[in-house]
């Protein structure tokens, strides 16, 4: 219909075409953007001979009005430019009148004008602050693995803020501490979702203010747009909360395993500045899904569509393919400890007496050398250790180092472990192979920043024995 009906004004246009009258035209901007609008006249619409009347350059919801002469039955026509990218179609009005007029207002019918997210300025997107995080890995991981493994938990580190190093760490699990799954049932802001735009954003701020922008397969360049849209179900940071089951804290790490206190006791000797605390944040969510499409920067000559991202930094036209897009489960990307966290720094001397204990009663079978060149091994690791040249200057320093802590402490008089234990010649731990003996402790500690090699094999010897009574007293 439409071609039929540009063959008969082609055709009627041929008669009476070269009469000329006058055109009252009337634009207005009503495009949030600044634009510059071109008249022009033609014979009819497929004509190749088109004649500019003027063009103007108008601000948002500016308007403007010009008369012009034009042929009688002559098309007239107007398009505008976007000052930031991209070209309206071109609308058309057959001028047949004495004195007509041509009415032009400039429209974008998906004309919302898209907000850019300036991820340098504004406020963390979810609340997502990886930087706090304790493990370097970013990914989702499992929530069960968060309740037994971290949350509740205790680290022992050293240093703080970017320079603080992970040294050791003791489990939920070990120290009574857990939480139920569906203690995470409350967490975060419900079913939500979220639209972020932005362009000329660094790869840094771009992971480091999106969820799981690290996991998608997406190669970033700040020439570019992009569309991130995430939709999430109980998104946000949890705070570990006691069970009515769960131990004080405090409480719990006395009574944790005599294999555990030695280890981190031998942690705390080489590192005077060992620091304890409990980890009691963690980032969660119980279902997210995030998609991102890719947009280019148009230009002049480009038409405006539905698919045009228009923004202060310019018009863009967005992919309609995704550039990745992932669906994850119930996850944690991370956890840490904030200023409310419980703080059981003051707790490593209880451990480090148990490491003096396990050590003393392990070095009375040694010979001078070798107990001479374990210590001398210590103190390169920490200068501040005594400088001790002989087997029993060595072996008094452990026991008097539990004797003074006994004397702080006179409740732990008669604690466990820091009473001697003895292995006789006959004992079948003495039957066991250096790697059968450490791979035991391994297996005790479960520890994954514990170089087990660095550890004398007598008192690792003692530390098992210890265990081996416990369970025979249960």
């Amino acid at each position: 219909m439409k071609n039929i009906l540009t063959i008969l004004l082609i055709c009627f246009s041929a008669f009476v075409y070269g009469k000329t009258i006058k055109v009252n035209v009337k634009i207005h901007n009503q495009t949030s953007d600044t634009l510059t609008v071109y008249i022009e006249s033609s014979e009819n619409i497929g004509s190749t001979n088109i004649e500019s009347k003027f063009s103007k350059l108008l601000n948002p919801g500016e308007s403007y009005q010009e008369e012009v002469k034009t042929e009688k039955y002559s098309m007239i026509s107007g398009y505008s430019i976007l000052k930031n990218g991209g070209r309206t179609a071109t609308k058309y009005k057959l001028v047949s009148k004495k004195r007509d007029s041509f009415s032009f207002n400039i429209v974008i019918e998906d004309g919302e004008k898209k907000t850019l997210t300036d991820l340098t300025n504004a406020q963390k997107i979810l609340e997502y602050d990886p930087e706090k995080f304790l493990d370097s890995d970013k990914s989702p991981k499992p929530l069960t693995s968060l309740f037994s493994n971290y949350l509740g938990g205790l680290v022992a580190y050293t240093g703080s803020g970017d320079s603080l190093k992970i040294v050791t760490s003791i489990t939920p699990n070990d120290l009574g501490t857990m939480m139920k799954a569906s203690s995470a049932a409350s967490v975060g802001t419900g079913q939500n979702s979220k639209e972020i735009n932005f362009v000329n954003q660094n790869v840094q701020n771009i992971n480091g203010n999106i969820p799981l922008a690290t996991q998608l397969g997406v190669i970033w360049n700040n020439s570019s747009l992009y569309n991130v849209k995430i939709e999430y179900k109980n998104i946000g940071v949890i705070d570990w909360k006691a069970e009515t089951e769960n131990y004080n804290l405090s409480k719990a790490f006395f009574e944790l395993d005599k294999y555990i206190l030695y280890n981190i006791g031998f942690q705390r000797l080489k590192n005077p500045n060992l620091k304890l605390k409990q980890i009691n944040q963690a980032y969660v969510f119980d279902g997210i899904f995030i998609e991102v499409k890719q947009g280019s920067e148009i230009s002049a000559s480009n038409s405006i569509d539905i698919s045009t991202f228009f923004t202060n930094s310019g018009n863009f036209k967005i992919s309609k393919n995704s550039l990745d897009k992932k669906v994850y489960g119930s996850s944690y990307l991370g956890y840490w400890f904030n200023d409310l966290a419980q703080d059981l720094t003051g707790s490593l001397d209880y451990a480090l007496a148990v490491y003096y204990s396990v050590t003393n009663d392990a070095s009375t079978f040694k010979n001078e050398n070798e107990i001479i060149n374990e210590f001398k091994k210590l103190r390169e690791e920490n200068p501040s250790l005594p400088n001790l040249n002989t087997k029993n200057e060595i072996l008094n320093y452990y026991k008097n180092q539990v004797k003074r802590y006994k004397e702080l402490n006179p409740n732990s008089s008669n604690d466990k472990n820091l009473s001697r234990v003895n292995i006789t010649n006959s004992d079948l731990l003495n039957n066991l192979s250096s790697e059968e003996l450490r791979n035991r402790f391994l297996n005790l500690i479960k520890a994954e920043n514990t170089n087990v090699n660095e550890l004398d094999l007598d008192a690792i010897k003692i530390v098992l024995k210890s265990k081996e009574l416990e369970k025979m007293n249960q």
